[in-house]
């Protein structure tokens, strides 16, 4: 938590979460190091229109930079329009859709989709964790092939488990979920270990109605099992008391689901990128890579 404050009398205020993640420049050399996700940025009304956010956001900046060595970028998500944060170094990525499911509508999978067995991935389990680490080993070789300035934050355990206690705080006040159901699926991987990771995860969102999938990762040799996994959340959806699915992102699903999606721009949480000078020489350029629901905060 970062205040800016005379005495007593709070002005500005946010959070920051330490991520890791790895950057490739344009020499093609890959480097690890520490993303910082910045959140809850707020002003108190009898203080706003007087620059007390931004000089707050430019030291809490000054500082990353000072005292993270190895820092790549920090991030956040505006509700506010992209022009704010931008003005202050945060460049807002290119359009940002959002791809919905309505969880009562019954997804029908192609028969020319092959069966996969899928298989539950419990919030505290071994299995989250092995998957994760497979991700991030997939994200590296995708850095390495890039060819262009590219970013990625890794998700873990830990971010997994924020989004669903932060859902459970809101089934707790909000009641919507059918009575005793268990909420410790947090999603569905492909159980085949030779081939590279495929797995979705989501989180139940008791504020927005709304399973939300914070990780897709789809194994490219497997024809349908994005349209497996859309089934499995549309499934977990309804049977946690949840209306809709929502993606980040644009799905092409090729007619292999039979249902109706909603696609649309979002103009909310719009990714927000600030990278290190000494993490890029062309930082404007970078490419976000894997901006998912999973990374906001």
């Amino acid at each position: 938590m970062w205040i800016s404050t005379d005495t007593v009398d709070i002005r500005s205020s946010c959070e920051t979460y330490n991520r890791k993640g790895s950057i490739v420049g344009v020499d093609g050399q890959i480097r690890d190091g520490t993303v910082f996700s910045i959140a809850s940025v707020y002003t108190p009304e009898k203080h706003r229109r007087n620059g007390f956010a931004a000089e707050m956001l430019k030291q809490v900046r000054k500082v990353l930079l000072d005292e993270i060595p190895d820092l790549l970028a920090s991030a956040l998500y505006s509700d506010i329009g992209p022009t704010y944060y931008a003005r202050l170094g945060w460049i807002p990525s290119p359009a940002m859709w959002n791809t919905e499911f309505d969880a009562n509508n019954t997804v029908v999978v192609s028969a020319e989709v092959p069966a996969f067995q899928l298989q539950p991935i419990v919030e505290n389990g071994e299995l989250l964790r092995k998957v994760l680490l497979a991700d991030r080993a997939n994200w590296r070789e995708k850095l390495a092939s890039a060819g262009t300035p590219s970013l990625v934050v890794f998700q873990t355990p830990d971010s997994v488990h924020w989004h669903n206690v932060r859902g459970r705080l809101y089934q707790s006040i909000n009641k919507r979920a059918p009575s005793g159901v268990d909420l410790s699926i947090v999603g569905v991987c492909v159980n085949d270990e030779e081939s590279k990771p495929a797995f979705v995860l989501w989180a139940h969102n008791y504020k927005d109605d709304s399973l939300d999938v914070l990780r897709l990762a789809v194994d490219d040799t497997k024809k349908g099992v994005l349209a497996r996994f859309v089934a499995a959340s549309c499934e977990e959806a309804r049977r946690t008391g949840l209306a809709k699915v929502t993606v980040w992102g644009k799905l092409d699903l090729l007619g292999a689901v039979e249902v109706g999606a909603k696609t649309y721009v979002r103009d909310e949480s719009l990714s927000s990128l600030c990278v290190a000078p000494n993490a890029s020489k062309k930082r404007d350029s970078v490419v976000w890579l894997g901006d998912e629901k999973g990374l906001w905060v």
